[in-house]
């Protein structure tokens, strides 16, 4: 079992997004639905909600654009940065419009994510 299959279930949420991540970047959807519930619920924490969100979206990325649509004006912060994040890593053209939302997000992450994704992605 790879480092971040264990951190994964850690109690540091540090090292649950640092493995969240490394599962993405390596295409390892190792968590069922009740994991990953269970994650998300565990922290209570805006930046592992938002890594939770990501791993869904690429784990499931037959309803990828249906997720990030829906999840675009997400009260999470970080839910809003992933998709900016995704929509411009993925060079996803039919959402690249809803960026534009996000150009004035009072979280200024969430904007400069927005912008930066909407420019410099395509």
């Amino acid at each position: 079992m790879d480092d971040y299959h264990r951190a994964v279930f850690s109690d540091n949420k540090d090292e649950v997004t640092e493995a969240l991540f490394a599962a993405i970047s390596q295409r390892d959807f190792f968590l069922d639905n009740a994991e990953i519930e269970k994650l998300a619920l565990k922290f209570n924490d805006d930046k592992v909600s938002g890594w939770v969100f990501a791993y869904r979206v690429y784990k499931y990325s037959e309803d990828r654009n249906t997720l990030l649509k829906s999840n675009i004006n997400n009260e999470n912060p970080r839910i809003r940065e992933h998709v900016c994040d995704i929509i411009g890593d993925e060079h996803i053209e039919s959402l690249r419009g809803e960026l534009i939302t996000l150009f004035d997000d009072p979280v200024n992450y969430v904007s400069e994510a927005a912008k930066y994704n909407y420019s410099e992605m395509f």
